[in-house]
């Protein structure tokens, strides 16, 4: 189990609503063993497992929010770029929610769309996820904001 208001507020006002399954596990995208996800599409979090970033109205570990059409290859290229920058291998200009992730640690937690009677597709569902987060906390993700680059 989760304990971090904005996984909470995303479950309860999101996920359930539209029949998705919760966001519950996570998994270390840092850690020495690779994680294994499912090959499909789904929307996902990637969160602090040390710091809780302030916005306008709250505290919360989530500093992204993001969906794949293959869960399992997006998550293995954040795991990778995230090790680049975390072991200064990175090379060139990464997006800012690697940075993000190598300071902060990295955990993920994601759901896939429901078998049956789904209308709602990732994509649909993240923009869904960013716009409820940014009501609640008056700031999208820190890392789904434009960067300055």
């Amino acid at each position: 189990m989760i304990r971090d208001v904005a996984v909470y507020l995303l479950n309860n006002l999101e996920m359930d609503q539209m029949g998705w399954a919760p966001f519950e596990a996570t998994a270390d995208l840092l850690g020495s063993e690779s994680p294994v996800f499912p090959i499909s599409p789904g929307v996902y979090l990637l969160m602090s497992e040390r710091t809780l970033f302030t916005y306008p109205a709250g505290a919360t570990s989530v500093f992204y929010i993001g969906q794949a059409s293959n869960l399992r290859t997006r998550l293995r290229d954040h795991r990778k770029f995230t090790r680049h920058i975390r072991d200064g291998e990175a090379s060139g200009r990464y997006f800012p929610r690697y940075e993000w992730a190598a300071n902060h640690g990295a955990l993920v937690t994601y759901s896939v769309p429901p078998r049956v009677n789904s209308t709602l597709t990732p994509k649909a569902m993240e923009s869904q996820l960013i716009r409820t987060f940014a009501l609640a906390f008056r700031a999208q993700p820190v890392a789904n904001s434009q960067s300055a680059w």
